[in-house]
């Protein structure tokens, strides 16, 4: 098997003879001695006939075998590795194909919102301009509610018959309108049913309009009063005022701690088709309810204070005195106690009126005026002894009216 040439053996380093016996590493294509490769006579002949038989065998050195292990488990890392790799290309690759898909998607979606949103956008416009037309179309009509409906079934006629009733209505609230002159315009609106139609009125001007708007409160008092004027407004406006009065009930629900301690609260105020959202007193909370002057607040003294008899009187600085009561006049008090307590329940009843409507007027004019102990304590004081020369003169015959009043 050794080749003419010599070749060093692998395992001693000594020549490979020809005549020797011998094999070629088929990995690395270097020789050795039988004796050093450590193979058997039964292992070598049968690698030998091998040889023979098939002109190639398989034999590797120490050497090659260990590096062909190495190798052969490096290979299969690598193998699998690769699998893996692929797995994960193939993977990410069905992935980048559904992120394609995906963004086509969003890209389709974001081409029909902006398509919406140029449609809404032309639609808001044109809304906008619908109802700024409409407005305009409505700025000199009234709607006039609760007028009987005409007799005759005759568009023209019935017509003339609704101009003629609301011709009426102007002497009442104190406008000298003529019908025909002042109403460009009338027409009723809705199905006809068991209550009588609104009617939509054209006025001649806007400053007409107005004043009629500004006096319909005065059917109130007139044979009409069942009779109601408003505005002619479009269904957004009329949807408007009706979201305020949410949101007012809404503000309402959240209202401050200072704000209640105040008695605050939100509403709605203002005429019909102007309406706002405002802060004031809640005139429904029992501390205000039933008082008057500005801001609700009852300012000044109570009318009668605790611990006074009944007919003592606590009134305010501009009360009048007893004896100058105009209800009794200039008139002496008769003698005797019987007609000092016949004058004390008159003295009671209009002293507590005469107070009572100072006090009112104080309060509406908006005074700040406090009262302080001192001046209170001088005032019941004053009263008592007011209160008590009054029965005193009953009982006397004295006459307390001023000289000029004798």
């Amino acid at each position: 098997m050794a080749k003419d040439d010599d070749f060093p053996c692998l395992g001693c380093g000594k020549p490979v003879k020809k005549s020797g016996y011998s094999i070629a590493c088929t990995i690395c294509g270097l020789w050795c001695h039988k004796e050093c490769t450590g193979l058997t006579d039964e292992v070598f002949k049968f690698i030998q006939a091998q040889f023979k038989a098939n002109g190639v065998t398989y034999w590797g050195c120490r050497a090659c075998t260990s590096f062909a292990k190495q190798f052969h488990s490096k290979l299969g890392e690598m193998n699998k590795r690769m699998n893996e790799i692929d797995s994960r290309t193939t993977k990410n690759t069905e992935e980048i194909q559904a992120n394609k898909d995906e963004v086509k998607k969003v890209q389709e979606e974001i081409r029909e919102l902006r398509e919406e949103r140029d449609g809404a956008a032309e639609r808001s416009e044109e809304d906008t301009w619908e109802e700024m037309r409409d407005r305009e179309s409505r700025r000199r009509n009234l709607v006039i509610h609760r007028v009987k409906e005409p007799v005759s079934n005759n568009y023209k006629e019935a017509q003339l018959e609704d101009r003629e009733s609301c011709g009426a209505i102007f002497p009442a609230i104190g406008l000298k309108y003529k019908p025909e002159e002042i109403i460009i315009h009338n027409r009723r609106v809705g199905e006809k049913g068991a209550n009588p139609r609104p009617i939509v009125v054209t006025i001649a001007t806007e400053e007409e309009r107005r004043k009629i708007l500004n006096k319909a409160k005065l059917l109130a008092d007139t044979e009409l009063s069942e009779v109601g004027i408003v505005p002619d407004l479009t269904w957004k406006q009329r949807q408007a005022e009706e979201n305020l009065w949410k949101v007012a009930e809404e503000k309402n629900k959240n209202l401050s701690e200072d704000d209640r301690s105040k008695n605050l609260r939100w509403t709605v105020a203002g005429p019909r088709g102007e309406k706002r959202l405002t802060k004031g007193l809640n005139k429904d909370h029992p501390a205000t309810r039933g008082l008057r002057g500005r801001g609700g607040r009852a300012r000044g003294r109570p009318l009668q204070k605790r611990g006074t008899r009944r007919d003592t009187v606590v009134s305010g600085a501009n009360a009048l005195p007893l004896t100058n009561n105009p209800a009794r006049g200039s008139r002496p008090f008769r003698r005797g106690r019987k007609a000092a307590a016949e004058t004390e329940p008159e003295t009671e009843e209009v002293t507590e009126e005469t107070a009572a409507e100072t006090e009112t007027a104080e309060m509406e004019t908006g005074s700040e005026d406090e009262y302080t102990e001192a001046m209170e304590e001088e005032v019941v004081v004053r009263k008592r002894t007011l209160v008590k020369r009054v029965r005193e003169a009953g009982d006397s015959g004295e006459d307390l009216a001023p000289p000029e009043k004798r």
